[in-house]
């Protein structure tokens, strides 16, 4: 996940799809490249965007990157090279997480239609991909395991839920001053997401295997929102029991974090004579392909199927 650049998707035959803070996700259309599944794409640059929506790390990011795209000019050469400082220790902090995160349930998803044509796609894969991939399915399932398909709401969820953890830092408002950016930097280089996530998804195995977290949790469904919400707080308090080290909150304790984050970036910022506009708080555009891809298929695409899996943080 790259905030200050776009995060590719690739294969053999070249970039299919990106994500950015700025321009959501986008996937190109098979009338450029000869890509088979552009419908796998897009199930992975939309898991992107989801967590990137749904984390505080990726909101610093969000923020910090629209001051860039908007206001570069106008900021003290210091200033500027803190923020792209700090955008790069995001994107170098938090690539395994994203890339686990859409890389699995891009996968899962794309299963649904497409289970025959799953490990022809896996060849494919760069080996980065596919040994997070691997991580990923001893801590959820294989993906060729008809259980995993059979829990798949229960294993969305605790994805995102440990994905959640990992990103959620303690993070303090006023490391969001411009002259405290090298602090904030310096604090998530030191609590690194990435390494949070590796720690976490070794506590967990598939809910079907009684040495790992999950197990724990399987009296408990994840049908509902409100059923969403009981689970990904169950998952939270067995991470914090088993990894009492690694503190975070999600945004149902922290509801105003986000909002102060962004108070104190125009306050501070104000203090240095930026003229901070609204944009640098505004949604991306929302995903889109590019060049629309007429389908002649009836069945359920990916973006279909995760819409009905509501992610709830």
């Amino acid at each position: 996940m790259k905030p200050d650049s776009p995060t590719h998707n690739e294969n053999a035959s070249g970039v299919v799809g990106y994500y950015t803070y700025g321009e959501g996700a986008k996937y190109l259309s098979p009338a450029h490249l000869p890509v088979r599944h552009p419908e796998l794409v897009d199930a992975h640059e939309s898991m992107h965007r989801y967590l990137a929506f749904n984390n505080f790390t990726d909101g610093i990011g969000r923020i910090y990157s629209n001051v860039l795209s908007w206001h570069e000019a106008e900021l003290q050469f210091m200033h500027r090279r803190g923020v792209q400082q700090l955008l790069a220790a995001i994107s170098d902090n938090t690539l395994a997480v994203h890339e686990t995160v859409a890389t699995y349930l891009g996968f899962l998803l794309f299963s649904v239609q497409h289970a025959a044509e799953v490990p022809e796609l896996r060849r494919t894969l760069p080996a980065m991909y596919s040994e997070l991939l691997v991580g990923a399915e001893r801590a959820f399932g294989a993906i060729a395991d008809p259980r995993t398909l059979q829990n798949a709401e229960r294993i969305t969820t605790s994805l995102f839920a440990a994905a959640i953890a990992s990103l959620n830092l303690s993070y303090e408002v006023a490391m969001l001053r411009f002259d405290e950016l090298g602090r904030c930097r310096e604090f998530l280089v030191r609590h690194s997401p990435d390494n949070r996530f590796r720690r976490i998804l070794a506590q967990i195995k598939p809910s079907w295997d009684a040495s790992g977290l999950l197990w724990r949790m399987n009296d408990l469904r994840a049908d509902t929102d409100e059923q969403k919400l009981v689970y990904q707080g169950a998952l939270f308090d067995l991470i914090r029991g088993s990894l009492p080290d690694i503190v975070f909150c999600s945004q149902m304790e922290r509801p105003d974090l986000f909002r102060e984050m962004v108070e104190e970036v125009f306050r501070d910022g104000a203090q240095f004579g930026y003229q901070l506009t609204k944009q640098i708080v505004q949604p991306p555009t929302p995903d889109t392909v590019v060049d629309v891809v007429s389908s002649k298929s009836n069945k359920a695409a990916p973006s279909e199927v995760s819409s009905r899996i509501t992610l709830i943080m």
